[in-house]
């Protein structure tokens, strides 16, 4: 065999061939790097075959690595030996006990050479193997240092909970609802502080947007509770997935999704926007006080979706129709005095940021012109109001809770559809009924979710 002296080959040349040998066999393993974030796979491909071809030990390595195994193979004989005289050794009997081991003499010469025999035909199979560790070190590090030089990074070794922040518009949303929402998260087997690390925020319309809220903190999915909150994050961040709760916005109309089914941005959730419900609002004040023939509806010509909800409404339950724009620059007084000057009336408030804004001046003026009052906002009622009628704002929090899971296991907040909660809330004002002279019609009471019995809160 050329480079190997003699005619039979000696235990250095036995190793150098074993150690190249086993060493060519071997590769290097898959990589515990990343590749850089945005890598096409093809290129991933391309850069861990060329570093696999470069992790080519020097001369030293397979110096070192004959060495070793040399050494380890001439070591294992008397390795072995040592140890199987070691099995093979009986303990000396207690004093007055009668001597039954074999002479010394034998024992020895049985053991050691067994112990022998077995390490010259382990030899060479074990140094090699040692040779072969070497080598294979060797390449690894050299592949992980040519991968390093192109960009990848090891994973991090961080393991923490989702961090979920839950940003809530101010005076907006009630405990009882976001209470609904973290039950349903408890009932799906989260523990917060442990698998679960959950924040509250709060956000209001003198924010220009949300990134305070969101900086300083990965978070992995922010919920927004009510449609501007939405808006505001959307804005701030384009990757975070936010979950809707308790929106009376129209997402596609607002530009948070393409389409109710396929939403295909970073929003999704739930909304209390439904077909039919500002419908529902003119009859259920029609079918609630008996005298009411006509019903004006306060809207925000700025709305795009009031002029579209209002010609649904030219005519129902027999119950004309007639539409009150309110800017911010409206009189709402003047507004009411002409409302009520054409007698039995009624009013109903469209869903809308500026009339939400001037809630508690619509309805002190709808008390005090005697009009009774229905609007599909969440307190409404509470406020004063004589009716509010909309989707369950816990139910909408509750299958919000469902989003937040899906989208923790796994789940592309862009491919879930915009859910419209079908559980409604009707709200009915006692106190404001009776303020208002009103004797509502049998059943109205029986059909609400809730009765205020002391006034306003």
């Amino acid at each position: 065999m050329a480079g190997c002296p003699g005619s039979s080959l000696t235990n250095r040349c036995i190793l150098v061939v074993l150690a190249v040998a086993l060493s060519a066999c071997s590769s290097v393993t898959s990589p515990v790097l990343r590749p850089p974030d945005g890598s096409a796979p093809r290129q991933v491909s391309h850069d861990m075959a060329e570093c696999a071809d470069a992790a080519t030990p020097g001369v030293k390595t397979y110096a070192k690595a004959a060495g070793v195994g040399l050494l380890v193979r001439v070591a294992t004989p008397f390795v072995t030996m040592f140890a199987f005289v070691q099995s093979f050794a009986q303990p000396a009997p207690p004093p007055g006990v009668q001597e039954t081991r074999p002479s010394s003499k034998e024992g020895l010469m049985l053991t050691a050479g067994l112990g022998a025999a077995a390490g010259l035909v382990l030899g060479p199979f074990v140094g090699a193997k040692f040779a072969m560790e070497i080598v294979q070190d060797a390449q690894q590090a050299l592949f992980e240092e040519c991968l390093t030089a192109r960009g990848f990074r090891p994973p991090s070794r961080e393991v923490r909970a989702p961090r979920l922040l839950v940003l809530l518009e101010r005076d907006r949303v009630p405990e009882r609802s976001v209470g609904a929402f973290t039950s349903e998260l408890e009932r799906r087997g989260y523990v917060f502080g442990k698998t679960l690390e959950i924040e509250t925020g709060w956000w209001d319309e003198s924010q220009p947007d949300a990134a305070g809220a969101l900086a300083g903190r990965d978070w992995d999915v922010v919920v927004a509770g009510g449609g501007n909150v939405a808006l505001a994050v959307h804005r701030a961040s384009r990757t975070i997935p936010i979950v809707i709760a308790g929106s009376d916005l129209d997402p596609v109309a607002a530009g948070l999704a393409v389409s109710r089914q396929e939403p295909m941005r970073n929003v999704s959730g739930t909304t209390l926007t439904a077909p039919g419900l500002n419908e529902a609002l003119v009859t259920l004040l029609g079918h609630a006080v008996p005298h009411i023939t006509r019903v004006a509806v306060l809207a925000n010509p700025d709305n795009v979706d009031h002029s579209r909800w209002l010609t649904g409404l030219a005519s129902v339950g027999g119950v004309s129709v007639r539409r009150l724009d309110v800017r911010p620059d409206t009189d709402l007084d003047e507004a009411f005095r002409r409302i009520d000057g054409e007698g039995g009336g009624g009013l109903v408030v469209l869903p809308d940021p500026e009339l939400r804004r001037r809630r508690d001046a619509i309805v002190s003026l709808a008390l005090r012109e005697g009009l009774p009052t229905i609007a599909s906002e969440v307190g409404f009622a509470d406020a004063g109001g004589l009716f509010a009628y909309h989707p369950a704002l816990d139910a909408s929090w509750r299958d919000a809770a469902e989003f937040v899971d899906r989208v923790l296991k796994g789940a592309a907040i862009g491919s879930l559809a915009i859910r419209t909660v079908e559980e409604r809330d009707f709200v009915v004002n006692l106190a404001t009924a009776e303020t208002l002279g009103l004797e509502l019609r049998g059943g109205v009471t029986l059909s609400a979710t809730r009765v205020i019995q002391g006034g306003a809160r």
